[in-house]
């Protein structure tokens, strides 16, 4: 009898952990994306004021400059995204970017894809901002592309 419940508790032990384990995962994964996309709406909110201090043909070169492994940035005439996709973690990156980037044009998207190898699904974060020129006229637009460590990305994507 008291193997058997020796046993039982072992067992009970094993599987709270393994509960445990896989709670504790998910809360990572989620903090994680969530500390991801802040990342590239801090990035972008910096990188806006800069683009917008220079001459057009200068932008994209600075945005490519400013491009990481990780997200790529460029700046072309057209908007990667025209609109934000209807998913609450794509509404949440667009009011994120809306108070860091007040009164711009933006277009954002968290969506998912199958990453280099096909094996597995990455989130991948999109946003188009619209950039003004000096003088105060619509510009160009700021692409920006990020996916996690190891996925290449391409703004022209």
């Amino acid at each position: 009898m008291g193997v058997r419940l020796a046993l039982l508790l072992a067992v009970a032990l094993v599987v709270a952990n393994l509960v445990a384990l896989a709670s504790l995962s998910l809360e990572r994964d989620r903090l994680d994306r969530q500390a991801r996309a802040e990342r590239e709406v801090e990035r972008a909110a910096s990188l806006v004021s800069v683009l917008e201090a220079v001459e057009r043909a200068q932008r994209d070169e600075i945005a490519r400059l400013a491009s990481i492994r990780r997200t790529r940035l460029g700046v072309q005439d057209t908007p990667r995204l025209t609109s934000t996709s209807s998913d609450a973690r794509s509404r949440v990156l667009h009011a994120a970017l809306e108070d860091a980037l007040p009164g711009r044009a933006i277009g954002a998207s968290v969506r998912s894809r199958g990453d280099d190898r096909g094996d597995r699904e990455v989130e991948e974060v999109v946003a188009s901002i619209g950039l003004s020129d000096p003088d105060g006229d619509t510009g160009n637009w700021l692409n920006l592309v990020s996916s996690p460590s190891g996925d290449r990305v391409s703004p022209r994507r």
